[in-house]
């Protein structure tokens, strides 16, 4: 699985990094800190997921998750934040995102996230 992780934080990219080779469920995993470099990566690689940052500078999360979701639908798009927010969860699951992820509270269920978009892309037909 191909995944790209868009944040302004290389702390929580490099931990996201970390636990995703502990999973030996990403092949390769690309990272971005800007809008034009997610773009870049996600065109050129066509990721399967994504973590994206919902606190990007500029509103760049929401621009971001409306050109991946334009893109290529079946990304499936993880919104990650550092705080616990209702009213963003639902903004973001309005525009498409799949996930939406508090780092603070749930960090250690992101392999389980991982593992079961491994398994509903199994079970799709061909």
């Amino acid at each position: 699985m191909k995944v790209l992780i868009v944040d302004s934080s290389i702390d929580i990219i490099e931990r996201l990094e970390e636990m995703l080779s502990e999973t030996t469920i990403a092949s390769t995993v690309y990272t971005a800190i800007t809008y034009d470099e997610a773009i870049h990566l996600y065109i050129t690689h066509q990721p399967d997921a994504v973590f994206l940052d919902e606190g990007l500078p500029g509103n760049h999360s929401i621009q971001l998750l409306a050109a991946f979701k334009q893109l290529k639908k079946d990304t499936t798009v993880i919104m990650i934040s550092i705080i616990e927010d209702a009213d963003k969860e639902e903004k973001c699951r309005l525009l498409g995102a799949d996930f939406f992820c508090d780092l603070y509270h749930h960090y250690q269920e992101i392999p389980q996230i991982m593992y079961s978009i491994v398994d509903s892309r199994l079970r799709r037909p061909c």
